[in-house]
């Protein structure tokens, strides 16, 4: 008897949502399943499968014009290419991430939003146990 493990059923469900989506044309419902099923078999050590499934995700993007998602997209392409010791693609990949992220005004936008350089500080502040080196690392400007 063979047991199906959390991440094996969530590949076979996306796998079947990309499909249905590629059947019925809906773009959005396709990039959707293209960057889960990508995460999903990152985690399952498919790292080229994973690659492609994002490589994927970033044409429907841009053949749609959702330049948030190209941006989302090389978010994740840097992320795995980093991972798996690509770095040189991995920086490419960051940047061209960045590069979309400004065109749509939004240079944090792959970061998490602009307060995050705060936030992180005053978490490594609180780590070490200051408060009131956390309280002042809130208050500065990236």
């Amino acid at each position: 008897m063979t047991t199906v493990t959390p991440l094996e059923k969530a590949r076979s469900t996306l796998e079947q949502a990309l499909f249905l989506a590629q059947r019925v044309g809906n773009a959005e419902e396709q990039t959707a399943a293209l960057i889960n099923l990508g995460y999903v078999l990152s985690k399952l050590g498919e790292t080229e499968a994973a690659l492609q499934m994002d490589r994927d995700a970033l044409v429907a993007f841009e053949s749609v014009g959702i330049k948030a998602g190209v941006a989302c997209v090389y978010c994740n392409l840097a992320e795995k290419l980093y991972g798996s010791g690509r770095w040189k693609e991995s920086k490419a990949a960051a940047l061209n991430g960045l590069a979309v992220a400004e065109e749509i005004n939004n240079p944090y936008w792959i970061t998490g939003g602009a307060d995050r350089p705060r936030r992180s500080r005053a978490r490594t502040a609180e780590r070490r146990g200051s408060r009131r080196r956390r309280r002042a690392s809130c208050r500065q400007r990236p």
